[in-house]
């Protein structure tokens, strides 16, 4: 008997082992594959096709360097050993704000965690592939107290506005950072959202923020950008437009057909391919050119994005793409209204097909851009926005030890 119980236990580790071995052969093929596919796409080789078939690759292998096996799983809230300063992201993109600001947090002796609404991870899992950190379970409004020395968030209303209304009753400071372009007084919104006057401090990214806002603010950049901005520009493949499609939330939805069919009669005006790229939230688009592969790496096979009202802009520029602002439904929110020779407008196709020949290759984007941009994301050469904002936190807040 207890021979045939040492063979069972042999097999089954023998079989464990086997399986072992050919995930970490999967793996290793992927990191491989992934390599070649980021050179590729460095060396403007790879197209629109082989980005599409291989932008899945690209997700898996990353994920599967960070967290193997590959999904990314949010931990249950426990009660760390010392007071940490929460930081909320709210979407994928919020990410690499949060994780930088809690390396600069760190290295000041202020310990930060990580946490995310259940909700708000259906938009985060996907970005959590990216990064090594835990993200926590956030806890109940309601079980903030002793083990949190302050609140980060990258919104202070909607979904994380009870979070903030709750850690300001508990005398917790509340710090909220300008996600990037803002309607900040819900000019096309339809709504009272009143961002960014909840919390008890705003970190704006520039000067465009600080002047839209009002109490306590500070201005300190953004990370995500101002790596982007100081990173080489890269060469740029063959001409292709990026089409941004983002009516989302209940904003301007009626506007939506006529922003894209415009926007693709432009490319067609100017002989440009193009590729939409929809918004996660955005479902009403679908045809042969739509995509649903993340803007930021559509980008890399673009030579000029078409938006309306978005943050995207801001990431086109600092990459030195083209950018064209597309405004035939008449948005009036004001970021874009005034492009001081940083960018063109276009109200109607016609416009737009004339704008994307006058932004064909060669053109110094940054150049263009620079003095439009550097009121929307300051940028200080001697410190990145992440010590900039642990240092607001740091000098701000007082409760990061347990009593």
């Amino acid at each position: 008997m207890a021979l045939v119980l040492f063979l069972a236990l042999s097999l089954a580790v023998t079989l464990l082992a086997v399986i072992v071995v050919k995930q970490r052969a999967r793996y290793d093929w992927l990191s491989e594959r992934v390599r070649m596919v980021i050179d590729s796409s460095r060396e403007n080789t790879t197209n629109l096709k082989d980005l599409i078939q291989d932008v899945r690759v690209v997700d898996g292998v990353v994920a599967a360097a960070t967290r193997w096996p590959s999904t990314p799983t949010i931990r249950r809230w426990s009660e760390p050993t010392e007071r940490v300063v929460l930081l909320l992201p709210g979407a994928a993109y919020h990410l690499p704000e949060v994780t930088r600001l809690a390396d600069a947090l760190g290295s000041r002796g202020v310990p930060a965690r990580i946490a995310s609404g259940r909700p708000h991870w259906l938009r985060l899992e996907a970005g959590a592939r990216w990064i090594t950190e835990d993200v926590y379970d956030l806890p109940s409004p309601d079980q903030l107290g002793e083990d949190v020395s302050a609140v980060v968030t990258l919104k202070d209303w909607g979904g994380y506005g009870d979070v903030v209304a709750a850690a300001k009753a508990r005398g917790i400071p509340t710090f909220a950072k300008v996600e990037g372009a803002q309607d900040f007084n819900d000019v096309d919104t339809g709504q009272d959202r009143k961002p960014y006057t909840h919390a008890d401090h705003i970190l704006c990214q520039g000067q465009n923020d600080f002047d839209a806002l009002s109490g306590s603010r500070f201005i300190i950049g953004s990370s995500r950008l101002e790596r982007l901005w100081s990173a080489p520009p890269a060469p740029r493949p063959p001409a292709r437009a990026i089409i941004n499609v983002n009516f989302t939330y209940g904003v301007l939805d009626s506007a939506r057909e006529l922003y894209t069919e415009s926007a693709i009669e432009g490319c067609r005006i100017a002989g440009i391919p193009y590729t939409l790229a929809i918004h996660p939230a955005e479902y009403a688009i679908k045809s042969a050119h739509t995509s649903t592969i993340p803007i930021s790496r559509l980008l890399d096979v673009g030579t000029v994005l078409i938006s309306r009202f978005s943050t995207v802009p801001f990431e086109a520029m600092a990459r030195d793409i083209a950018f064209i602002y597309h405004n035939p439904h008449g948005e009036k929110v004001p970021t874009f209204q005034n492009p001081e020779g940083a960018f063109d407008v276009s109200t109607n196709a016609a416009e737009l097909g004339e704008a994307i020949a006058q932004n064909g290759p060669g053109k110094d984007v940054r150049k263009r851009s620079a003095t439009f941009f550097a009121k929307q994301v300051d940028m200080d050469p001697r410190r990145s926005s992440a010590e900039r904002t642990a240092d607001v936190i740091n000098s701000t807040a007082t409760r990061f030890s347990k009593g």
